[in-house]
């Protein structure tokens, strides 16, 4: 976790790294239900988000970041697991997947 400080000057690419921690702490929570983040890490993610959305003005890239990740998280997991339990679900998941 990066200080403070460093947190102030933040690039898109660092706060990309503070990112993927938390989400890497979200795809655990999702498989495993164990919640193993620290609130401090949550807080320093927090603060990256904030500071790269309204002071950088990087909001639209952070919120591309994001919807790739679900994309991927609901193409591999989500749409197989409802696409086993029911057999044409392919057209109506299209609409909202994609």
């Amino acid at each position: 976790m990066q200080s403070d400080q460093d947190m102030e000057s933040c690039t898109l690419e660092q706060g990309y790294k503070e990112i993927d921690k938390y989400i890497q702490c979200i795809y655990t929570f999702l498989q495993s239900n164990k919640i193993e983040m620290k609130p401090r890490q949550y807080m320093a993610t927090y603060t990256v988000i904030v500071r790269l959305c309204d002071e950088q003005d990087l909001a639209c890239d952070i919120y591309l970041k994001y919807k790739d990740i679900l994309d991927k998280y609901i193409s591999k997991f989500v749409t197989p697991a409802i696409q086993n339990k029911l057999s044409d679900s392919r057209d109506f998941l299209e609409e909202y997947v994609s």
